[in-house]
């Protein structure tokens, strides 16, 4: 059986198209990109502080995956800011995040897995390393800034 005899396609379409929308709109906030990555930016000079993301549709419903998400410098509290911005704007439309942390970086899989679960991520399903968040109402955002905060890259 396909997946299609389970799931109506107009669904899938409503659900793409959601979460298009969403990613639009974070996209909208933080319009200045890097290596193709969008990029949210504090600081100056030798005190700059960044974090790049790219978003995509989630295979799960309700959800939008982050693909690609990077913070710079390492350790320094600004990758737990930047994914909780994007956690406020996802839980104030009532999405669901999504990913998979990549395991051929400088930080080891296991590392960005332990992360993640701080950040309220859990397994998508036993012992998977997919992990998905879910918002609710009961969401505070630790790091609150607002995107004006964020300088253009020059």
């Amino acid at each position: 059986m396909r997946a299609t005899e389970f799931i109506k396609e107009e669904n899938i379409k409503e659900w793409k198209e959601k979460a298009l929308a969403w990613i639009k709109k974070v996209y909208d906030l933080y319009p200045h990109t890097w290596q193709n990555n969008h990029v949210m930016l504090w600081g100056e000079g030798d005190d700059q502080q960044l974090a790049m993301f790219e978003l995509i549709p989630s295979l799960t419903k309700g959800a939008v995956e982050v693909k690609w998400f990077q913070a710079y410098p390492l350790r320094s509290g600004v990758g737990t800011k930047a994914m909780h911005e994007l956690q406020k704007l996802a839980n104030n439309d009532g999405i669901s995040l999504t990913l998979y942390p990549w395991d051929k970086g400088t930080v080891s899989q296991s590392s960005l897995i332990k992360f993640y679960k701080k950040q309220g991520f859990k397994p998508l399903n036993k012992g998977s390393k997919n992990l998905i968040w879910h918002g609710s109402s009961e969401f505070i955002n630790e790091a609150e800034f607002e995107p004006s905060q964020v300088k253009e890259i020059k």
